[in-house]
C-alpha cells in the first residue's frame, strides 16, 4: 500500500517512474483512506522477485564484483559492503496525484512517484563500530571503504565528512562517522522497481554530480 500526496506536496523532490499504481478499495467499493492520504497498490513487474526483501544487493553486484574474475572483491572488502548494505532502511515512495485525485501518469501510462525513504542510504557508523563488526583493524576498513568509492558503488554523504567530535579512549584517533549513498545500480533496499526508477532518473551527469560513476 502506497499514500497518495499532492503535486504541490511533491514540490521539486526528485521523482520516478513506476508501474501504473491502482486505487486500493475496501470490501464493499470505498477508497481506503489512511492517515487522510488515498492507498493505492502498484501492479509489481516481473522483475520484482520476493528475494528483494530479504537482500538489498541487485544482481549487477554479484555478477560484477563476486562473479567476474575482473572486478572480483576481497573478503574483507565484501564484508564491509555487506554490513553497511545491511544498515539501509526499505524504501517508501509516495504516489503523485493530479488535480482529481488522480495518479499522474507518464505518456507511456506509467505512474509518477517522490521517494520518502531512500533505500540506497546507510546508517551512520563510526570507522571503529564497522571495523568491531568485521574483525577487521582501523586501517583495513578505511581502505576497503576507500575501494568501494573509487569502484563508484558508494559516495561518501557530504555532512559526514568531517570527523566527530572527541576522541576514541583506547586508540587516541577522532571519532570519524560515515554515512554513504549506494550507487542503486549495485544497492537498493526494496522492490526492485523502486530502485530501477530511481536510477532511472538519474542521468550520466546526474551521476558524476554526486561522484558516483553511472554503471557500465
Amino acid at each position: 500500500m502506497f499514500s497518495g500526496i499532492t503535486e504541490a506536496e511533491a514540490k521539486d523532490k526528485p521523482r520516478i517512474e513506476i508501474p501504473c499504481p491502482k486505487l486500493r478499495l475496501d470490501r464493499v467499493g470505498n477508497a481506503v483512506i489512511k492517515d487522510g492520504r488515498l492507498q493505492f497498490d502498484v501492479k509489481a513487474e516481473k522483475i520484482d522477485f520476493e528475494i528483494t526483501k530479504n537482500s538489498p544487493f541487485k544482481e549487477r553486484f554479484s555478477d560484477r564484483f563476486i562473479v567476474g574474475a575482473t572486478h572480483r572483491a576481497k573478503p574483507l572488502e565484501l564484508a564491509v559492503i555487506f554490513y553497511l548494505a545491511k544498515t539501509t532502511e526499505w524504501s517508501v515512495v509516495h504516489i503523485v496525484l493530479n488535480e482529481n485525485n488522480e495518479p499522474l501518469l507518464t505518456p507511456e501510462g506509467r505512474g509518477v512517484a517522490v521517494v520518502k525513504t531512500y533505500g540506497n542510504r546507510s546508517a551512520t557508523r563510526t570507522i571503529s563500530e564497522i571495523a568491531s563488526a568485521v574483525s577487521a583493524s582501523y586501517g583495513a576498513v578505511q581502505k576497503a571503504l576507500a575501494v568501494w568509492e573509487a569502484k563508484g558503488v558508494i559516495r561518501r554523504i557530504s555532512e559526514y565528512k568531517k570527523n566527530g567530535k572527541g576522541a576514541n579512549e583506547e586508540s587516541g584517533r577522532p571519532v570519524e562517522h560515515r554515512r554513504y549513498e549506494f550507487n542503486p545500480a549495485y544497492v537498493w533496499n526494496g522492490h526492485i522497481w523502486m530502485g530501477n526508477g530511481y536510477e532511472a532518473s538519474l542521468s550520466l551527469e546526474a551521476f558524476k554530480s554526486i561522484g558516483i560513476p553511472a554503471p557500465a
